[in-house]
């Protein structure tokens, strides 16, 4: 299936998500990864080892993330 990441190349209001407070010990990629629906779930590839996923507010147009599962 292929989804449009349009909406997640150029992010306007990337500031706004950067000013929030967020507690010190929160880690992103375990609640992705754990299914936690307060987080976006961007990934675009997923096996046993490893997963890819757009970043939410990216550095760069395109930006992926890789990490293992």
């Amino acid at each position: 299936m292929m989804m449009s990441f349009n909406n997640y190349l150029f992010v306007p209001d990337k500031a706004r998500y950067i000013e929030e407070r967020r507690r010190v010990n929160e880690c992103v990629i375990c609640r992705i990864l754990a299914g936690d629906k307060n987080y976006k779930d961007l990934i675009v590839y997923r096996d046993s080892n490893f997963s890819i996923s757009l970043n939410l507010y990216p550095y760069n147009p395109g930006h992926v993330m890789i990490f293992p599962d």
